[in-house]
């Protein structure tokens, strides 16, 4: 199962149903904090998690859409 279709799935992403219930946890939890900010001697990402979250956002607006 792609990874898209495991972020709509309730049964994994402990049983979120919409768009923002998928995404908002990724805002604040430590995890997904800490991989736009990884700490000293590691390199950063790529993306900014705040582009990362925005990108994410634009996403569930459009219905969460996954590719078949």
């Amino acid at each position: 199962m792609p990874g898209c279709h495991r972020l709509k799935d309730p049964e994994r992403n402990g049983n979120r149903l919409t768009g923002t219930q998928v995404i908002d946890p990724m805002a604040t939890d430590p995890l997904a904090l800490w991989t736009g900010a990884p700490g000293t001697g590691r390199s950063q990402p790529p993306v900014s998690h705040a582009d990362v979250l925005a990108g994410q956002r634009a996403w569930a607006d459009r219905g969460m859409p996954c590719p078949l």
